[in-house]
């Protein structure tokens, strides 16, 4: 058995172009996942805001309405 101990190989060092291409990919995923943000914000205010006030149409329809055929009393 030797006396010095076997070196593994070591990965070499990222290269610049290799290095930039990575940093163009994590660009690219953050602006991905800022356009979901923008797009689930934009789908929040569409569904989930009220844009008419409901509260009127708790009453029947029948209730708001106004009366077509009037009484008449006889005397």
């Amino acid at each position: 058995m030797p006396m010095h101990a076997e070196r593994r190989a070591t990965p070499r060092a990222y290269g610049r172009s290799t290095m930039n291409t990575l940093q163009g990919l994590f660009e690219r995923l953050l602006g991905i996942a800022h356009y979901q943000a923008a797009l689930r914000h934009k789908a929040h205010q569409v569904f989930c805001t009220p844009t008419h006030n409901l509260v009127p149409l708790e009453k029947p329809a029948c209730w708001r309405r106004p009366a077509r055929i009037q009484r008449s009393r006889r005397s």
